[in-house]
C-alpha cells in the first residue's frame, strides 16, 4: 500500500519533455480506426489504487463482451497489488515508471494487440507508453491543460463533470466495451463474529494533507462508537504506521497499519462498516460490498464519491478537488463535523 508517485522533477520532466515527445512523435503517426473486433487487448494503468480499483469494472464489461479475447493489464507498483486482486498473475505486467526505457521494452515484449486502452488521465509517461505498444488501435483521455492525446488513434474527451468511472466506460466504448458493470473485487468470505467499524484516516499522493481529517475529530468519533460497543480498527500504509500508534495508544484501537493490500482488504469485508477519507482504500471497501461513510471533504463526491449502494459521502459546501492536485485557501474538510459522521454511521450500524 506503500505509495510510490512520481516526485516533483519527475512531474515536471513528464509535463514538457513529455508534452515536448508526443507532439514530436505524433508527426509520424498515422491514425487507424477501430477494426471491430479483439481477440487480444491491453488495459495501461501505471498508478492510483482506486482509480484501478474502478477499472475493475471495465475489466467485467470487456470479458462480457469479448468472452475469447485475452486481456493483458500493464501497471506499475503503486497499483500491482489491486489489479492481480481481479486480473489473473500471469496476465499482469508490472513496469517501473522510473526506468523509461525499460517499461518501452516490457511493452514491446509482449506482441501485438488489437487494442490498447490508457486509463492514465494526465500523465504524458502513461500515454507515450501506449504508443509504444505493438497495436492495431490505441485510445486514451484528451484531458484539458494535459497536453496528451496527440498519439491516440482515438483521443476520448475526459470530463470532469461525471464520475471517473464514466470516464472509464466513455474510454472502453471507442473499443466496443459494452459497459454497465460496477466495481467488484471478489476474495474469500470472512467471519463476521466480532463488530468492529474500521478507520482509515490517512491519504495518500500529492497534496494528501486536503484529504485528512483532524486527528481531534477521529478521536471523538472513536469515543462515541466504542461507548455503543464497537471495536475500531485502523488501516493505513507502512507508512502511516507510527500515525496510527499513536491514535490506537489513545483509543484502544488496533493498529493494522503497515498490513499488505490483501490483508487490508480482508479486514474491510470483515468489517460493520468502513469509514474513510476519499482514498484508494474507501474505493476498495465498496468494491468488496463493505458499507462505507466517504469523508470527501474538498473532493467533489460527483467525480470520485462512493459508488456503492451503501454508502454515503460528506463532502463540504463547494468541493474542488477533481483531478487530485487543485489546491485552494482554508480547511474544508473541517466542515464535516463529528455529528455527521455519526448520523451517517448510524444507517448502517444496527
Amino acid at each position: 500500500m506503500k505509495q510510490l508517485r512520481t516526485g516533483s522533477l519527475l512531474r515536471i520532466a513528464d509535463r514538457y519533455a513529455g508534452t515536448a515527445l508526443l507532439l514530436a512523435k505524433s508527426i509520424f503517426h498515422k491514425k487507424q480506426k477501430f477494426g471491430g473486433g479483439i481477440r487480444r487487448a491491453a488495459f495501461l494503468k501505471t498508478a492510483a489504487i482506486g482509480d484501478t480499483v474502478l477499472i475493475s469494472a471495465i475489466v467485467q464489461d470487456f470479458r462480457t463482451t469479448y468472452p475469447d479475447a485475452e486481456l493483458v493489464f500493464v501497471c506499475g507498483q503503486d497499483n500491482a497489488a489491486v489489479v492481480r486482486m481481479f486480473m489473473p498473475a500471469d496476465k499482469v505486467i508490472v513496469i517501473n515508471h522510473k526506468n523509461p526505457s525499460g517499461a518501452v521494452k516490457a511493452v514491446k515484449a509482449l506482441g501485438y494487440f488489437d487494442a490498447v486502452l490508457d486509463f492514465g488521465s494526465w500523465p504524458r509517461f502513461d500515454a507515450f507508453l501506449a504508443s509504444c505498444f505493438k497495436s492495431g488501435f490505441t485510445a486514451g483521455f484528451n484531458t484539458d491543460g494535459q497536453y496528451r492525446h496527440y498519439c491516440y488513434d482515438k483521443a476520448v474527451k475526459h470530463s470532469q463533470s461525471i464520475h471517473e468511472l464514466e470516464n472509464y466506460r466513455s474510454l472502453a466504448h471507442a473499443a466496443g466495451i459494452t459497459t454497465g458493470a460496477l466495481p467488484y473485487i471478489d476474495l474469500p468470505d470472512v467471519d463476521k463474529d466480532v463488530k468492529y467499524v474500521v478507520f482509515h484516516m490517512f491519504s495518500g499522493g500529492r497534496r494528501w494533507y486536503l484529504k485528512e481529517w483532524a486527528q481531534e475529530r477521529w478521536l471523538r468519533l472513536a469515543e462515541k462508537l466504542t461507548g455503543e460497543g464497537c471495536g475500531i480498527v485502523v488501516t493505513g500504509s507502512k507508512a502511516d504506521y507510527e500515525r496510527a500508534a499513536e491514535f490506537c495508544a489513545l483509543t484502544g484501537a488496533v493498529n493494522t497499519a503497515g498490513c499488505s493490500l490483501g490483508e487490508t482488504g480482508a479486514l474491510l469485508k470483515a468489517s460493520s462498516l468502513v469509514i474513510s477519507v476519499n482514498t484508494g482504500v474507501m474505493h476498495l471497501a465498496c468494491a468488496l460490498g463493505c458499507s462505507v461513510v466517504d469523508i470527501c471533504g474538498a473532493v467533489r463526491p460527483e467525480r470520485w464519491g462512493a459508488f456503492c449502494e451503501n454508502s454515503v459521502s460528506l463532502a463540504c459546501s463547494e468541493p474542488y478537488i477533481s483531478l487530485g492536485f487543485e489546491e485552494k485557501e482554508g480547511k474544508p474538510m473541517d466542515e464535516i463535523s463529528v455529528e455527521a459522521v455519526l448520523d451517517a454511521a448510524g444507517r448502517f450500524l444496527k
